[in-house]
């Protein structure tokens, strides 16, 4: 979970001021999913938007999931893609370099 609170927390070094960081963070796929992991978790929120756990069937192999009660995501799949976009964003300084 460490990694969900710094990743959503990377904004907040990244942006300066609140307005922009704000606008910025509805560009990250799945923010809002991030943010419930790093803030419920972070403050013992039992009621927050999106549950985690892991799911397990003779299916499939054991995965951590993220439950929004209407969809069920894995959070392996979140994470990568938040990742992308990081990847992204920083990569537009590094041609520049």
């Amino acid at each position: 979970m460490c990694y969900c609170i710094t990743l959503y927390h990377l904004p907040d070094w990244y942006i300066g001021d609140k307005k922009s960081r704000n606008e910025f963070k509805n560009k990250i796929p799945f923010c809002d999913v991030l943010e419930s992991i790093a803030n419920g978790t972070k403050h013992c929120n039992k009621e927050k938007k999106y549950q985690t756990g892991k799911s397990e069937s003779s299916y499939n192999p054991t995965k951590l999931i993220v439950d929004d009660g209407k969809n069920t995501y894995n959070l392996v799949d979140i994470l990568k893609q938040i990742e992308s976009f990081w990847d992204d964003e920083f990569g537009k300084y590094r041609e520049k370099i």
